[in-house]
């Protein structure tokens, strides 16, 4: 990806030296020109090559009314805006933030078996809306009962992602990796995303796995947020610019009856009450502890076997 930036941030420079008279909009923004970054009176090519060169290569700060999407920060958007051509927009916008929607969601695997000092999870993208996605960035932080995991590493050989100009960035001291795209027009449709695989301390006892959004430390800065942007959050990046931020979702933990991310014997007693006709519809797959295809006691009887006498752990048909 910095290759990718570079090549970027050239093809910028040389634009600038071909076209530097070039002004998409001379409007003006507290009596100063709007876009214009580098203070020279003119909103040009040679604004867009100030904030990348801000961005990403550690240069002065823009001039506040070089703001070219209005957003009130420098981010890759203004980057974007500018090098397609559109006119800046100096009227400030509340400052841009990735909308949480439950049309798009991150799936990821939960149970950590026993016995076991590595397991591997899939990680897939479930985008449900009519919106097909440009870039994004996808900060996570993995955790295995609370704890961080020994290391982490990233496998993107099976991914289904339709532009395959996927990158990964992992930070194992504190158990984050980034995922990230910069290029691309992925309609909607469900995609296998990569494989993690997590070691942790040999145990005899189940554990969970649990996948959270991260704040981006400055070395572990994505697409959307350089090392100098102000935005450092996870989001997605539809065509016309919108950032989303999708539902993180673990997939079903079979015998969970109660949805809480582990077993304990409030499960079994769930299950009895759904069968007696108390609680709402779990759905199958929370209390077929047995994985038999129904719900009865022998669920029930076969979770408190595996919490108390050591049986056999819950599974899914």
């Amino acid at each position: 990806m910095n290759r990718q930036l570079q090549l970027f941030a050239l093809f910028l420079c040389f634009v600038a030296a071909a076209m530097p008279g070039v002004d998409l909009r001379a409007d003006t923004c507290d009596s100063l020109v709007c876009g214009d970054a580098n203070g020279d009176g003119a909103y040009n090519i040679n604004d867009i090559t100030f904030i990348t060169n801000f961005l990403y290569a550690g240069g002065p700060a823009p001039a506040l009314c070089g703001d070219i999407d209005g957003y009130d920060l420098f981010t890759i958007r203004d980057i974007v805006v500018g090098a397609t051509m559109q006119p800046a927009n100096c009227v400030t916008q509340p400052k841009i933030v990735a909308q949480p929607t439950d049309q798009m969601t991150i799936l990821y695997q939960r149970l950590f078996s026993q016995n076991q000092s590595s397991a591997t999870f899939p990680l897939e993208f479930l985008n449900s809306s009519t919106e097909s996605i440009r870039a994004f960035d996808l900060p996570l932080t993995v955790r295995v009962d609370g704890q961080i995991p020994l290391s982490l590493s990233v496998d993107l050989s099976a991914s289904t992602w339709p532009d395959q100009g996927i990158a990964v960035k992992i930070d194992t001291v504190a158990g984050t990796f980034l995922i990230s795209d910069i290029d691309g027009s992925v309609p909607p449709g469900n995609y296998f995303l990569c494989n993690l695989t997590i070691e942790m301390p040999f145990s005899a006892k189940t554990r969970y796995t649990t996948v959270g959004y991260a704040e981006l430390a400055p070395h572990m800065t994505g697409f959307f947020a350089p090392p100098n942007s102000a935005c450092h959050y996870p989001m997605f990046l539809d065509l016309n610019l919108n950032a989303w931020r999708p539902d993180l979702r673990r997939d079903c933990l079979c015998g969970d009856a109660n949805n809480t991310g582990s077993f304990s014997v409030s499960d079994a007693v769930f299950i009895i009450s759904y069968i007696f006709g108390s609680p709402p519809d779990p759905g199958l797959c929370l209390v077929d502890a047995n994985a038999s295809g129904g719900v009865n006691i022998s669920d029930a009887v076969y979770l408190i076997n595996y919490i108390f006498l050591g049986g056999p752990e819950p599974h899914c048909q």
